[in-house]
């Protein structure tokens, strides 16, 4: 329906220029016959709209791969602070220095374990991952659909 929209708008503004140069008769007996260029001029105007979409999406998908690679950067920063704050490190460094005991006492050392852990961090930073993932996958696939486009009328 969008694209219908489109092309009956840019008929009507090729139309509309056709009057203002006088191209057809204003007269209610004469029937107006459009140029043998119209086609080719709505073809083409069609080519211009869709390449300026196509422009504005690569674009705004570059802005949102740019932004959440700043993110993953600044949250992962963020991540290892807390996780060497809030002990999840030593704790982990316990069962490489003392296993035995951590095995005795693996129902505590466990629960310890999880509760060092910045939950809602790393989930900040899985959702700017996945983010960037989706983002760069939507990049990829305009530039190819750029490429594989091949141009009607030139």
């Amino acid at each position: 329906m969008q694209q219908k929209d489109i092309i009956d708008r840019i008929i009507f503004e090729v139309m509309k220029k056709m009057i203002e140069k006088k191209l057809i008769s204003r007269k209610r007996n004469v029937i107006p016959e459009p140029p043998k260029d119209l086609t080719y001029q709505i073809l083409n105007r069609i080519e211009v709209h869709e390449r300026n979409i196509a422009f504005l999406k690569i674009f705004i998908l570059g802005i949102f791969v740019l932004c959440s690679l700043f993110g993953i950067w600044l949250l992962s920063i963020n991540v290892i602070s807390e996780l060497s704050s809030s002990g999840f490190f030593a704790f982990i460094s316990l069962l490489f220095v003392n296993y035995n005991s951590v095995i005795a006492n693996f129902s505590d050392f466990f629960y310890s374990l999880i509760e060092s852990i910045p939950a809602i961090d790393i989930a900040f930073l899985l959702f700017t991952i996945v983010f960037f993932m989706w983002s760069s996958k939507n990049l990829i696939e305009q530039f190819l659909k750029g490429s594989r486009k091949k141009q009607i009328f030139t």
